[in-house]
């Protein structure tokens, strides 16, 4: 996601185009509400030097390892121990279960 550029955004069928996918064949995703209208709102502001959608306070595309080190220096603050930023998406999915959110965008 951190890669997304906004030509990749299809406004008008609500979707995003992922060029390099695991399998290496292009997938189209739609895009439920909450993430259509995020995406609209930051478009508005979008910096037109950027393509990327995610990019870092000096406006270049967002970097995996200085996300994992800001995530890994969040997690020891917070006292977590072994938890893996992989873990998030563990803990979303058990979250739905657990507060029955059945939700389809």
């Amino acid at each position: 996601m951190f890669s997304l550029q906004w030509a990749r955004v299809d406004f008008s069928r609500k979707t995003i185009i992922i060029q390099e996918s695991k399998n290496g064949k292009p997938r189209t995703i739609p895009l439920d509400r909450v993430a259509f209208d995020i995406l609209a709102e930051k478009s508005k502001i979008r910096n037109i030097k950027y393509d990327f959608v995610f990019i870092s306070r000096i406006g270049t595309k967002i970097n995996c390892h200085n996300l994992r080190r800001i995530f890994n220096i969040a997690v020891k603050k917070a006292g977590l121990q072994n938890f893996r930023f992989h873990d998030l998406r563990h803990t979303l999915f058990s979250s739905i279960f657990k507060w029955e959110i059945f939700w389809v965008g």
